[in-house]
């Protein structure tokens, strides 16, 4: 709220659309430098150190080349800045000084944060998030002194840079400390090489991945102006808050996967697949339920209403959030796979989707048309990439899984939208202790709902006996079980 007060909704628009630009020049290396990480998995599983060193080295050569790429290509961009943004009063010459300040660290970032992916891989994300909650620490305080004390956007956007690179520096470090034998000097063996080649399969998929991430704060900067896009990246910023809290789930978990497809048999990870997708399901659920009925609540109470979106707006934001979160082990398991490798059309399908219909809704309807284009793109991409896993992996139709999927995704958006009607005629006003009995009543509400809708599953009988063993498993109650075993 201070930061809208102390400066503007057009400083965090500017933040957002340097953000959506060096987003999108993530895809500059084709997908080579995220997918070779694939690669890793299997000699970390068989403990081959020859291996894994002659991939890491792989690795950081890419990651260096993609470095000085993404500077370059910044640099070139500079020089076109002034006709992609409109409707700003900031000067252009205080732009360039800010966009450079951001390019430098971002581009530099990329010498380093390969490190914290490796972690990962290795099954060692407590280590990265442990790193990540204590520069975060200092990150707010930095912020908070930047904005009240110093009154500097400047400072702000350091801040915001410079403590991406200081986590991943950390990491590095750990990495060396922990893993000597990655310092010694070693050839990249001749089939790693000839992998990359094969990565370059990737090449599309990243691309249309990437550039979709980005393209709704890209066209909304360039359709409404800063000011639209600064109102905007408050509603993405509690997406984005609740995503990064969902991710932290989700890679504990990925990993273990990603070693369980390599080792066991395809029904297996067919198996274990549903399963994950049904957790993901309820996760994303109460997550959309509680975005879709509280985030303009939450507006109002933090900025005022003179910053809100239409509920409509709000409706598709919370789609988006919903199909890219419930089809997250789904892509996974289909770039782990190499499925994408035979499969050269559909990201051609999906980017021409989500641009084209996202430009021209967005210049008719504005940020709502834009978010519809960004709901088909990730129907396409559901769509067309569980064709393809289970085309070229399962080797079976896929019309069963998509039927359940799309089972899932009624539900959740019924769920939402059922809620959020009660809320309406019960909450009049919108006040703190409204806001707070929202959040109880709509997490508590949604997950009965959703375990009465889809209780007769074979998922919901697997989660139902996990999670009854994690609860038994709790210290108090383990202790509680001792103790009774004792008596009797």
């Amino acid at each position: 709220k201070k930061f809208v007060e102390i400066f503007s909704p057009e400083y965090l628009g500017l933040y957002s659309f340097f953000d959506s630009i060096f987003g999108m020049l993530i895809a500059l290396d084709c997908g080579v430098s995220s997918s070779i990480f694939f690669q890793i998995y299997e000699p970390i599983a068989k403990k081959d150190r020859r291996h894994i060193v002659s991939i890491f080295n792989l690795i950081k050569i890419i990651y260096t080349l993609r470095s000085i790429l993404v500077l370059l290509i910044g640099f070139i961009i500079s020089f076109y800045l002034k006709s992609l943004l409109k409707g700003t009063d900031l000067s252009f010459h205080y732009i360039i000084k800010c966009y450079n300040i951001y390019m430098i660290f971002n581009s530099a970032n990329y010498f380093f944060v390969f490190y914290s992916f490796y972690l990962e891989a290795l099954q060692k994300r407590f280590v990265t998030s442990i790193i990540q909650i204590v520069t975060y620490v200092l990150e707010v305080t930095t912020k908070i002194l930047s904005i009240f004390i110093f009154k500097s956007f400047i400072l702000y956007l350091i801040c915001s840079v410079i403590f991406i690179l200081i986590t991943n520096i950390t990491c590095m470090v750990y990495v060396y400390k922990k893993e000597p034998y990655l310092l010694k000097k070693s050839k990249i063996e001749q089939g790693d090489l000839k992998n990359i080649k094969k990565l370059f399969g990737m090449a599309l998929h990243s691309l249309s991945a990437v550039i979709s991430r980005y393209t709704d704060t890209f066209l909304i900067s360039s359709l409404t102006g800063l000011v639209n896009t600064g109102i905007f990246t408050n509603y993405k910023t509690i997406n984005t808050n609740v995503t990064a809290l969902l991710n932290q789930i989700t890679s504990s978990i990925k990993d273990p996967f990603r070693n369980y497809i390599i080792c066991e048999n395809r029904n297996k990870v067919e198996a274990m697949l549903n399963d994950l997708n049904y957790m993901i399901f309820i996760l994303a659920s109460v997550c959309a339920s509680c975005i879709f009925c509280l985030s303009n609540d939450f507006i109002v109470l933090w900025l005022g209403d003179s910053f809100l979106l239409s509920q409509k707006t709000v409706l598709f934001m919370t789609l988006t959030f919903e199909m890219s979160f419930m089809n997250y082990f789904i892509i996974d398991c289909y770039y782990l796979t190499q499925s994408y490798y035979k499969d050269k059309k559909s990201p051609l399908i999906e980017l021409s989707v989500n641009f084209i219909v996202s430009l021209l809704l967005g210049l008719k309807y504005g940020i709502l048309g834009i978010m519809i284009g960004t709901v088909l793109y990730y129907f396409v991409q559901t769509i067309l990439r569980t064709k393809r896993l289970y085309k070229y992996f399962f080797n079976k139709s896929c019309l069963k899984i998509l039927l359940k999927q799309l089972f899932f995704f009624l539900i959740s958006i019924g769920v939402a939208l059922l809620l959020n009607f009660i809320y309406r005629c019960i909450f009049i006003h919108i006040t703190v202790l409204n806001f707070l009995l929202k959040i109880i009543f709509t997490v508590v509400l949604s997950v009965m709902l959703i375990v009465l809708l889809t209780m007769r599953i074979p998922e919901f009988i697997y989660f139902k006996t996990m999670v009854v063993k994690v609860v038994l498993n709790l210290p108090v109650l383990r202790g509680i079980k001792i103790r009774r075993d004792e008596i009797l």
